[in-house]
C-alpha cells in the first residue's frame, strides 16, 4: 500500500497510540480546577489529547498518546506519575495500549 493511503488510514507507521482510562477522585468539589489541570500539565504538557465524561465526581475517557508507541509509554508513565501526585485522586485504572483509530476499546485493568 501507498504511503499516502497508508497516512490517510492512520495504518502502519502512521498508528496512533492511545489508552482508556477510570479517575475516581476523593471528592465532587473543585471538579472544575482538577480538569483544567489536567488538561493543562498532565495532557498538554505531554503532548497528549483527552476525551471523557465526567459523573460523581469520577472521569473516564481516553486519552490520545500519539504516533510512537515508545513515546506512548513514556508519556502514559508521565500521567500516571501526575496522578499519583494528586491527594485529590483516589485512585485511576488504565487500559492497554491500543490502536487510537481501531481500537480494540475495551474496559480499564490497570490499576494505579
Amino acid at each position: 500500500m501507498k504511503k499516502r493511503l497508508r497516512k490517510k488510514q492512520y495504518i502502519g507507521e502512521f498508528k496512533e497510540w492511545g489508552v482508556t482510562i477510570s479517575i475516581a477522585r476523593t471528592s465532587e468539589e473543585g471538579l472544575d480546577e482538577f480538569l483544567d489541570e489536567f488538561i493543562a500539565q498532565g495532557m498538554e504538557g505531554n503532548s497528549s489529547f483527552f476525551t471523557g465524561t465526567s459523573e460523581d465526581g469520577s472521569l473516564e475517557g481516553f486519552i490520545d498518546l500519539g504516533a510512537s508507541y515508545d513515546a506512548a509509554g513514556t508519556k502514559l508513565a508521565s500521567v500516571n506519575a501526575w496522578l499519583d501526585k494528586r491527594s485529590d485522586v483516589k485512585n485511576y485504572t488504565t487500559g492497554t495500549l491500543t490502536d487510537a483509530w481501531y481500537g480494540p476499546f475495551g474496559q480499564p485493568e490497570t490499576a494505579g
